[in-house]
């Protein structure tokens, strides 16, 4: 078990009128509609799922419709444990300033100046982000680099008391770190971010 990263872009909205009566998201005649199609088709829900009680913007700007995956560009890669991504986010949430990364969840509604808001106020194991979203993180990704690794290297040489990170474990977080910004990159075209 642990958290795998899908990624696409050039998702297109499918007009209602071109969806067989009746359709079903991911059922049997679902998976037939695709099978006749040139493309992936993937349905969002943005009025009866779980995450649009908490984060409402996650999917901007879709709406609640079929897309077919037109895009040129696709990404996926394996995180790691759930454990491990935990930890991940609690080092990336240490290197913007916060002791712990409970006290961003404390925060209540997002406060888009936090950089990776978005990110670490999110689930861990399930969910979908958007091409606005996406947008806003590759803009942290690139934008906080330099001050994120400095942070993480400043850990393995033991300049951060109580802190030390091994060569590999410095190693592993950056190669997550250039996953996660290339997956919002992409994303950020018309795409989703989807965590498995």
């Amino acid at each position: 078990m642990g958290l795998d990263v899908q990624v696409v872009n050039g998702l297109t909205r499918i007009p209602d009128e071109e969806v067989p009566d009746g359709m079903e998201p991911y059922s049997e005649e679902f998976y037939e509609w695709e099978e006749n199609t040139d493309n992936y088709i993937k349905f969002i829900d943005r009025e009866n799922g779980y995450f649009e009680k908490y984060w409402t913007k996650h999917l901007d700007p879709f709406k609640t419709g079929y897309y077919r995956d037109e895009g040129d560009s696709e990404h996926s890669f394996r995180v790691g444990s759930y454990s491990y991504y935990g930890n991940w986010r609690k080092l990336l949430a240490l290197a913007i300033g916060f002791e712990h990364i409970g006290d961003i969840w404390k925060l209540g509604p997002y406060n888009e100046d936090i950089p990776f808001i978005e990110l670490l106020d999110f689930s861990d194991a399930d969910g979908n982000l958007g091409p606005t979203v996406s947008n806003k993180l590759y803009n942290d990704f690139e934008g906080m680099q330099d001050k994120v690794y400095e942070f993480i290297d400043n850990m393995m040489f033991g300049v951060i008391p109580g802190n030390k990170l091994n060569m590999t474990e410095v190693r592993d977080f950056k190669i997550v770190y250039e996953d996660w910004k290339l997956a919002f990159e992409i994303a950020r075209d018309s795409g989703m971010v989807s965590l498995q």
